[in-house]
């Protein structure tokens, strides 16, 4: 079984919970967040080993919440999820610091 902490910060429900089960079936300890700003405070209390963020969500760009959570914790691992991905999305995340 897997060991770590995940955060997930995704606006649309059914996005988190597939995330959750998937993981927490791995052995993953999983937090959900729905608004970018909420994953923020989430990251700000708590040390996770990735983080999941939506690219577009309703209260932020998911981009900027990954610029956040690289300066709470440069050593996090962050992967940037989206339902509508695009070369220039992707090249950006990475460029910013995503892992994937």
């Amino acid at each position: 079984m897997a060991d770590g902490r995940i955060l997930v910060i995704d606006d649309e429900p059914d996005i988190r919970d597939i995330c959750r089960q998937t993981l927490e079936s791995q052995g993953y300890a999983v937090t959900l967040c729905p608004l970018g700003e909420e994953g923020l405070a989430v990251a700000r209390e708590h040390t996770f080993d990735l983080v999941l963020i939506d690219l577009m969500m309703v209260d932020v760009d998911g981009l900027s919440i990954q610029r956040e959570i690289r300066l709470i914790d440069d050593n996090v691992a962050t992967v940037v999820i989206t339902g509508e991905p695009t070369i220039e999305t992707a090249v950006k995340a990475v460029r910013e610091g995503a892992s994937d």
